[in-house]
């Protein structure tokens, strides 16, 4: 059985260029272990995904990005009401 997977986001308008998120020498450490240190990004109207292994740190990324979280370095700044997320669970 093949049951199509169809996701519907909000129209944007196409001329809107705003940042929804920037993040500056970011960086997040747990329990006295760096996940991450030094992110720079700057998030427009574009399509993200991060990879790498387990425990590399890439759903604390994400918590940051949609402002769940605090990095431990740096500054963020997220519009979390303009970004989609889907939860892996």
């Amino acid at each position: 059985v093949s049951l199509p997977l169809e996701l519907r986001g909000p129209e944007l308008d196409e001329a809107d260029d705003r940042e929804l998120a920037t993040l500056e020498g970011v960086g997040v450490s747990v329990d006295g272990r760096a996940l991450f240190s030094g992110v720079d990004l700057r998030l427009r109207r574009e399509r993200l995904a991060i990879a790498g292994p387990n425990g590399a740190g890439k759903t604390t990324l994400l918590r940051v990005l949609l402002g769940q979280q605090q990095p431990t370095t740096g500054r963020a700044s997220s519009d979390v009401e303009r970004i989609g997320s889907i939860a892996q669970g």
